[in-house]
């Protein structure tokens, strides 16, 4: 049972050591989180639109599921600027597929047309329940084959 115990611990630490994420917003751009506020936020906030939109590419050859993780994703907990009250909610939805990246509407700076192109894998809302609240999220499995 020792050497059993000993063979999981070493093929866990392998798992770790091979496993690749990206921290978004990176190190280097100097910021702890990324915020996106309601429609009801002052323009002031620097958010226009309140929506954010990210692409991320997974190689052709990749063949495994893959997991998108999202750190504090409810709205008027510690990490969250609140002005006023908490009373917007915030919604995460992900795209694969033909045409999510390829539609011009995705690729603008302003979210209009069909910014919300390709297939729809995962979507959830979240309010400002503090069950969340410096907490992860995990979106997946993501099959790679969905795009």
């Amino acid at each position: 049972m020792k050497i059993m115990k000993q063979i999981l611990t070493v093929v866990l630490f392998l798992v770790v050591i091979t496993s690749q994420a990206q921290r978004v917003p990176n190190e280097s751009e100097n910021i702890d989180y990324l915020m996106t506020f309601g429609k009801d936020a002052s323009g002031d906030t620097g958010d226009d639109d309140h929506v954010q939109i990210f692409f991320f590419v997974i190689p052709h050859n990749y063949e495994e599921p893959i997991y998108l993780r999202v750190f504090d994703p409810e709205v008027g907990g510690k990490h969250d600027e609140i002005k006023g009250t908490a009373n917007t909610k915030m919604k995460y939805s992900i795209y694969g597929g033909t045409g999510t990246f390829s539609n011009e509407d995705a690729r603008q700076i302003d979210p209009k047309g069909e910014y919300k192109s390709g297939n729809l894998l995962f979507s959830k809302v979240f309010d400002n329940r503090a069950s969340y609240d410096s907490k992860w999220h995990t979106f997946g499995p993501i099959n790679p084959l969905e795009g």
